[in-house]
């Protein structure tokens, strides 16, 4: 399954982490994934890892279905850039 993570949605809460080693954080706290830089990842279809994505209380991970995956690519566009 793919996820993504927004960081800029993150509020350090540390629950993700909880759920699966997938995830883990920056110097400031914010949600990073473990062995990567990208902001988007295929990984496992692990059920801890969807309940991390479902759980997080800011929306700051995504489970992405292909689908759906340009117009993730178009929010964070946008978040990335300050548009509306």
């Amino acid at each position: 399954m793919k996820v993504a993570i927004i960081p800029e949605k993150c509020i350090a809460c540390g629950l993700c982490q909880t759920y699966s080693g997938v995830f883990d954080y920056n110097d400031d706290g914010i949600v990073i994934f473990t062995d990567s830089k990208e902001k988007i990842k295929t990984v496992a279809d692990d059920p801890n890892i969807l309940m991390a994505v479902k759980n997080c209380p800011t929306k700051a991970h995504y489970h992405l279905q292909q689908q759906y995956c340009l117009q993730y690519r178009l929010l964070f566009y946008k978040l990335q850039n300050n548009q509306d």
